[in-house]
C-alpha cells in the first residue's frame, strides 16, 4: 500500500470543484478508479482527517 504525498499538485476547472471536493477520513483506505494501468487499483491509507481535498 502507498502513501498520498499531499505536497504533489493537481488542477481542477472550477466547474468540477464541489463535484470533486471530498473530506478524507483518518484509518480509511483509498483505491485508485484512475484509467491508466500504472494508477489503477493503487491504493493508500489515510493517516489524519484531511477535509476538501480533491479526489
Amino acid at each position: 500500500m502507498g502513501n498520498i504525498d499531499l505536497l504533489e499538485v493537481k488542477s481542477i476547472v472550477q466547474e468540477e470543484v464541489a463535484r470533486a471536493k471530498t473530506p478524507l477520513i483518518k484509518n480509511s483506505i483509498i483505491i485508485s478508479r484512475m484509467n491508466t494501468p500504472e494508477l489503477v487499483g493503487a491504493s493508500g491509507l489515510i493517516r489524519e482527517n484531511i477535509d476538501n481535498i480533491f479526489c
